[in-house]
C-alpha cells in the first residue's frame, strides 16, 4: 500500500508500506521529482549489463529525504512551511518514507534503526530551518 500525505494540493510525503508488492516495476514518485523512488521487479535470471551513469548537470532547489525503518517505530508529523501541522502517521519496520516538501518532526515510539538517504553534500545545521512548534 502507498499512503500519500497531501494538504491543499501540496504533496508532503509518500509512505511505501512494507506490504507493497507491485506486479511490475513501479515508481511511487513522479518523473519530475528531484529524487526518484520505486520498486524494481526483475524475473529470475534478469541481467543488467555493466554500465555507468552519464554525467548530467541538475539544479535541485529542495532536499528530499528518504527514510527506511529497519527496526522500531517512528511517529512523523508533517508541517506547512509556517509550522502549521497538516498530518501525522507512524512508520513501521520495512516501511519507506519519502519526505517531499514542508516541515517534519520525528519521535521514536520504540528504539529504531533507520537508513536515511538524501541529496548531498551534507551542510550540517545550515541544511535546516527549525520551526517554532
Amino acid at each position: 500500500m502507498i499512503d500519500r500525505f497531501e494538504h491543499q494540493g501540496i504533496l508532503y510525503a509518500i509512505v511505501m508500506r512494507a506490504g507493497f508488492r507491485p506486479e511490475s516495476t513501479t515508481f511511487i514518485t513522479d518523473d519530475t521529482a528531484s529524487m526518484q523512488v520505486g520498486v524494481l521487479k526483475w524475473p529470475e535470471s534478469h541481467v543488467v549489463k555493466p554500465h555507468v551513469h552519464a554525467a548530467a548537470t541538475r539544479t535541485i532547489h529542495d532536499t528530499t529525504e528518504i527514510l527506511v525503518v529497519r527496526a522500531g517505530t517512528i511517529e512523523v508529523q508533517f508541517y506547512q512551511d509556517d509550522g502549521t501541522p497538516v498530518a501525522s502517521t507512524c512508520i513501521y519496520p520495512h516501511d519507506t518514507l519519502v519526505l517531499c516538501t514542508g516541515g517534519h518532526s520525528f519521535r521514536a515510539s520504540s528504539a529504531a534503526e533507520i537508513v536515511i538517504v538524501k541529496q548531498g553534500p551534507y551542510m550540517g545545521l545550515r541544511d535546516k530551518e527549525f520551526l517554532n512548534k
